[in-house]
């Protein structure tokens, strides 16, 4: 097995991903098996469709929209909103498929059918993937992770990232080489030759402000203790959203504060599944960006910028651990790092790179910037969280 990346932020779409697949492809001594990209707005997905289609047959092709820019083990790299990166792996041995579906009319059967189409194409028949990559537009998240359960039950992890755009107005999508779409889910089964590590974490941690969800509607957060829920949060946050209790965007105030359920446990640590907070309803609700439900336990979390400048290279690190993986045999990695958090630390992203290639002894990885992000914890089902950073490892 063999992995490389390559990128580009060349103004021509076409030309962007001719230059980086050339270069890919001298680094691999060939062509990918599986090609995976991140790509941000200002490469339409129609154009690159048309160069992915150029390929030989035999290369899989998942890509999905990231904001502002993308990373590799070369850097940080975005020139006005503009960024290509590719991530390639080439494993004889091994077997890859991809498919693809419309979310709409029914999020949950489009990853049946996305999941399906990549099973057949990998051409394993009764035998599961020993990884799932999924990417899908905003909303529908938790739909498409439970159509994948429906399929491969909770015995397969599933990671991944919602595709983003620069300015959260819609301008994000998925392609494969059959199509592209904005309103999407990619899916992407992988049988490796070698061994596959995953990681999913966040860079905040739980306060002592606790509370139970009382009264919920998929993603909105309506009580919390029997009392609205937008007076809660601005009670246990000191008033930070007082002048949004009669509506109002809290996306960019509440970066540093969202909420956390336990979405499992190693060795009696509680690992978090977080909850970026939306906007306060008109009844004092909170709407989110991932479902919650009553009857589950909620924190305040709380981080910080160096707690999310360090995080991503946190989180590669545990994957090697778990795995008990010496970082001499690490081959390559991906990493799906929150968009809110790339805000929020922009002028640092050099050092989450520096990070990144100490944790992985300085080989091949791919990072993109996402409006959500899937993984799991040992043992647990995959779930879908907010600010976020969820990682494969590849090793010998």
């Amino acid at each position: 097995m063999t992995i490389a990346t390559a990128w580009s932020t060349e103004p021509d779409p076409r030309l962007a991903f001719e230059t980086a697949y050339l270069q890919l492809r001298a680094k691999l001594s060939g062509d990918a098996s599986l090609l995976l990209a991140f790509h941000t707005e200002r490469y339409p997905a129609a154009e690159l469709l048309a160069a992915v289609r150029e390929l030989p047959p035999g290369v899989r092709v998942h890509a999905t929209s990231s904001c502002a820019a993308v990373m590799t083990e070369e850097g940080f790299h975005g020139v006005d909103g503009r960024a290509l990166g590719l991530w390639g792996l080439r494993d004889p041995e091994g077997a890859f498929g991809v498919g693809i579906a419309s979310l709409q009319p029914d999020p949950g059967r489009a990853a049946v059918q996305a999941l399906e189409q990549a099973l057949a194409e990998a051409g394993r028949p009764g035998e599961a993937p020993h990884m799932v990559w999924i990417s899908a537009a905003p909303g529908s998240e938790e739909a498409v992770l439970a159509g994948i359960r429906e399929v491969l039950g909770n015995s397969v992890p599933v990671l991944g990232g919602t595709a983003g755009d620069n300015e959260g107005t819609g301008r994000w999508s998925v392609l494969t080489r059959e199509t592209a779409g904005d309103d999407a889910v990619a899916i992407s089964v992988l049988y490796s030759s070698h061994r596959m590590s995953s990681s999913f974490q966040s860079g905040y941690s739980p306060t002592e402000k606790r509370g139970h969800i009382t009264a919920a509607a998929g993603r909105v957060l309506q009580q919390i203790d029997g009392r609205p829920a937008a007076e809660v949060y601005n009670e246990w946050t000191g008033g930070m959203i007082s002048s949004m209790l009669g509506g109002g965007n809290l996306v960019t105030m509440t970066s540093f504060a969202p909420l956390g359920r336990v979405a499992g446990t190693v060795e009696r640590i509680a690992y978090y599944q977080l909850s970026h907070l939306d906007a306060v309803t008109e009844d004092g609700g909170l709407s989110l960006f991932t479902e919650v439900h009553a009857g589950e336990d909620i924190w305040l979390m709380t981080g910080s910028r160096e707690s999310l400048v360090s995080r991503a290279a946190r989180v590669t690190s545990a994957a090697l651990e778990l795995d008990s993986v010496e970082r001499s045999d690490v081959l390559g990695a991906l990493v799906v790092y929150c968009a809110g958090c790339l805000r929020t630390v922009m002028d640092d992203m050099p050092r989450v790179v520096s990070g990144l290639n100490a944790s992985l002894g300085g080989k091949p990885f791919l990072g993109g910037f996402t409006y959500g992000e899937q993984g799991c914890v040992v043992g647990r089902e995959s779930v879908h969280g907010n600010l976020m950073v969820s990682s494969i490892v590849f090793s010998r």
